[in-house]
């Protein structure tokens, strides 16, 4: 099965904890299932904005 994709939206004025706390979440997920026997990452994360950037 393929990772599921997740994309975060990073806009003008947020935090950095909630752009980049979630991807850090879904690594740690991916390490514990990785740990567990999992031979493919769980999750690919992606931070995405507006602009591009």
């Amino acid at each position: 099965m393929s990772p599921l994709r997740v994309g975060v939206l990073a806009y003008p004025g947020c935090f950095a904890s909630e752009v980049f706390g979630v991807p850090d979440l879904l690594a740690m997920a991916t390490h514990v299932a990785a740990a567990q026997g999992a031979v493919q990452p769980a999750y690919e994360a992606w931070v995405i904005s507006p602009g591009g950037v």
